[in-house]
């Protein structure tokens, strides 16, 4: 059934990572109830629960997904509880672990198709320690 969807553009995006699932469809093509009622009858043992947009919003992995009129766009999701701790550049970590949670942000910054906008927010909210960080190496080194 899920590849006669995708077949037919019922269904126009299936993406899975570990157990988390979106699904993109056409709402006048197949309904949210029958993909989540094929989807529990896959197996018993398995059950889909649905994650409904809000303000034509939702969540997938670190991705906020904004429905727009003719497209989407794409933000950085954090959950609330995320408290933007990072390892102080002076504790007696290897400079690997320091710079490893620097290298992802960035990373996941500059990979991921987000407006520019949402770039300097992203930028503004996982490096701001990184100047601090930088200089103080610097100095420390001369």
């Amino acid at each position: 059934m899920a590849k006669h969807w995708m077949v037919t553009g019922e269904i126009t995006c299936y993406r899975r990572y570990v157990d988390d699932i979106i699904i993109i469809f056409g709402k006048n093509k197949v309904t949210e109830d029958s993909i989540t009622s094929y989807m529990n009858n896959i197996h018993k043992h398995l059950e889909l629960k649905q994650t409904d947009e809000e303000n034509r919003n939702i969540n997938y992995l670190d991705l906020s997904i904004h429905r727009g009129n003719n497209n989407l766009q794409v933000g950085i999701y954090r959950k609330p509880l995320q408290t933007h701790t990072i390892t102080h550049f002076t504790s007696k970590h290897p400079l690997e672990q320091e710079l490893a949670t620097y290298k992802f942000y960035i990373k996941r910054m500059l990979s991921t198709p987000i407006r520019e906008q949402a770039r300097q927010q992203e930028w503004t909210l996982s490096v701001p320690q990184l100047g601090i960080m930088v200089f103080h190496y610097r100095s420390s080194t001369l």
